[in-house]
Order: structure tokens, then C-alpha cells, then sequence
């Protein structure tokens, strides 16, 4: 029999309010989330400290972010980071900034230490990174968050290769856009990061918000990979209103009731899976 494939099921966005806390919290205690990251720039921040304390099993990572929000930095130091009301930009125009050069690194790195050292405070030493909505996933901005996390020692973090639920829905010049995608993810993720991080083999990919949540199809994309260690990235939240919450404000909740939901803990408990976290997958 082959070996049980190790599936991370990760919560982001811990401490951007008290819905998503409490629905990321509920999660942990009813079995099915094996990691999650924290947003250290939100109310809720220090909510952060009982996941140490309270639920040590689970892998805790720094979720770097530098588009939502305010920074936790003083405005005035990384002015070229925000704009005049001393708010992150959003991130399609931080990534084009980036790409112009009109944020400076070093204000940059900036505001990610000092996002770590707050991180630090409430969680001790993360163990893995990533960041808030997709902003890596740009090579000049890559550049500069794989650099601190080296600095700052942290040794493993997310793998965006693909692994999919629902290829089969879309079709014309979104499959072939999603073919270059692909190859450049695995170049990107599966040669070249991988000399300096830990991570998984791959993360699961959905076209349609309903197929994260169906898990037949869950199932079927899992078994059918060839990736031994697949994680699933959610955005959990017991309601649906906060303004950060954006276009996928029902997702949340919808996916917030899935993940506790008996049938997926059964489908983990099987001889084809089993539940991990990013300390598990050297192991």
C-alpha cells in the first residue's frame, strides 16, 4: 500500500477580527486545522497567544502583510509603503510600485521585521511564513520576503504548484493561461524555492468557490495527485461582515462550516490520508 498522503489544512488571516478568531479556534479544537497564520497589523492580535498556550500540535506562521490595513511601523519611515493616509496600498497597485521602484526595499523590510518582532511577542518563532493575499507571488517582491525570512530564521512556508479540484471547468484562453501558470509555478516553487525553504509539494487550486467546499470532488483531486503532501488553504469566519472581508466574505462562511463538518474528518481518517503541519513534513 502506498504511503498516507500528509494534508495541511491551513486557516489564514488569524487576528484580523473577532468572526474569523473564533471560527479558526472552533476548527483547531473539532480536529480538522493543522496550521495557521497571523495577521499581527489587527484588533484581534492578541488573541494570538492562545494558540501556543492552549493548542501546541498546530503549526503557527507569520502571514506578512503589506496590503491591507495599517502598518505597524510608524508611517512617516516607510512613506514610500503607503499612501497619504498612511494606509497600505491595495495590492495590485503595490505590486505595480514594486515593479516601477517606487517602494523603497528598505522600507519595506522594515515594516516585515517589525511585523515579526509583534508576531514574536504573542507566538514565539513562527514556523513557517507567507503573506496576505498573494502578495508574493511577484519575483521582485518574492526577493525581498524570502530574504527576511532567512534573516529572521524561518525555514519553511507555502508552495503554490498546483493541485486540481476542478481543471476540468474551465476551458479556451483560461486553460491555456493556467497552463503557463502551472509551469511557471513549478519552476518558481518546485526547483528553485525549494534550495532554500521546507514546504509542502503542492497547494490545492479551485476555479469555483463550490469546489472547495464538495468533497467528492475534494476526494477525487486529492487521490488523483501525485504530490504526497498537499495543502489546503481556507479563509474561515463564523459571519460574513467585516470591510476586509472583500468579495469572498460568503466563501468564508461557507467554508467555515465544511471544514467542521463530520464527513471531512471521516475522509482524513482513512488509509489514503493523514492530517499534518508544516513540523511534519520532513517526517
Amino acid at each position: 500500500m502506498n504511503k498516507a498522503k500528509k494534508i495541511l489544512i491551513t486557516a489564514d488571516d488569524f487576528g484580523m477580527c473577532q468572526a474569523v478568531n473564533d471560527a479558526i479556534i472552533e476548527l483547531i479544537e473539532c480536529g480538522t486545522l493543522t496550521t495557521t497564520n497571523v495577521l499581527v497589523n489587527m484588533d484581534t492580535l492578541s488573541n494570538a497567544a492562545i494558540l501556543r498556550q492552549k493548542y501546541p500540535w498546530i503549526s503557527v506562521g507569520m502571514h506578512w502583510n503589506v496590503t491591507t490595513g495599517h502598518p505597524v511601523t510608524e508611517a512617516g519611515l516607510i512613506h514610500t509603503l503607503v499612501d497619504n493616509t498612511g494606509s497600505f496600498y491595495p495590492v495590485s497597485e503595490f505590486k505595480r510600485r514594486m515593479n516601477h521602484g517606487l517602494i523603497d526595499k528598505k522600507h519595506f523590510k522594515l515594516e516585515l521585521a517589525n511585523q515579526y518582532e509583534l508576531f514574536r511577542k504573542y507566538c514565539g518563532a513562527a514556523d513557517y511564513w507567507n503573506t496576505h493575499e498573494n502578495s508574493v507571488l511577484n519575483l521582485r517582491t518574492y526577493k525581498v520576503y524570502a530574504e527576511a525570512a532567512r534573516l529572521l530564521g524561518i525555514k519553511a512556508t507555502r508552495n503554490f504548484q498546483r493541485v486540481y479540484i476542478d481543471y476540468d471547468i474551465i476551458s479556451g484562453k483560461r486553460k491555456l493561461r493556467e497552463i503557463l501558470v502551472r509551469n511557471i509555478m513549478n519552476v518558481w516553487f518546485g526547483m528553485l524555492n525549494k534550495k532554500d525553504f521546507i514546504m509542502p509539494e503542492g497547494r490545492v487550486i479551485t476555479f469555483s468557490a463550490a469546489s472547495k467546499v464538495d468533497l467528492k470532488k475534494l476526494y477525487i483531486g486529492l487521490i488523483k495527485t501525485d504530490k504526497t503532501s498537499v495543502e489546503i488553504v481556507i479563509h474561515p469566519s463564523v459571519s460574513a461582515e467585516h470591510p476586509y472581508f472583500g468579495l469572498i466574505a460568503k466563501e468564508r462562511v461557507s467554508e467555515y462550516q465544511f471544514f467542521k463538518s463530520k464527513g471531512l474528518l471521516k475522509l482524513f481518517k482513512g488509509h489514503y490520508f493523514t492530517l499534518a503541519n508544516y513540523g511534519n513534513l520532513n517526517g
